[in-house]
């Protein structure tokens, strides 16, 4: 391809060029890690990330504490947890209930009726969809939470995490 100039010079630098921004601002772009309070904490030391959320260890107030943000899906927009629904075991026998915790409005969405004639299959020619399940909203709830660590954890060690039925076994990373 000639760069003498021209329309296909101009094109090659601006190709050039939209993927360097690009790159730069990908390797800028982090996740906000943010507490129930709305506190940002920056640079955490550890960090357990999960479908639908995270947990991040925060130094900041002197003790270790366990920062959760969870979203979690409710068949309507009545959540909530009772209060010893959400537990975190790390480094200990006992499972820690959230000293604080803060939970946002639901974000709630309807899924599209069924047309008339269509079966549990899709009809390319109906456009029907795929499911034949009666209508259900479906909402979202951002949970955050502040969990009290007795000691800091290591890189590598496992914590679980219960919300409800749901019990998930994570590893702290970096």
């Amino acid at each position: 391809m000639p760069l003498s100039g021209g329309r296909g010079a101009a094109r090659v630098f601006a190709s050039i060029a939209l993927l360097i921004a690009g790159a730069l601002t990908a390797s800028c772009h982090r996740a906000a890690y943010l507490d129930p309070d709305g506190r940002e904490i920056r640079e955490p030391p550890l960090v357990a990330n999960f479908e639908g959320g995270w947990i991040v260890i925060d130094t900041a107030q002197g003790r270790p504490s366990a920062i959760l943000k969870l979203e979690h899906e409710t068949p309507q927009a009545g959540l909530l947890l009772d209060p010893g629904a959400l537990v975190l075991w790390s480094g200990s026998e006992r499972g820690l209930e959230p000293l604080r915790r803060s939970v946002g409005a639901p974000v709630c969405r309807t899924p599209a009726r069924r047309r008339s004639g269509c079966d549990s299959t899709l009809d390319e020619k109906r456009q029907c969809p795929r499911s034949s399940l009666p209508r259900e909203e479906s909402c979202v709830h951002e949970i955050r939470a502040v969990f009290p660590l007795d000691e800091m954890p290591n890189e590598g060690d496992q914590i679980v995490l219960r919300v409800g039925g749901y019990i998930a076994v994570l590893q702290w990373g970096r």
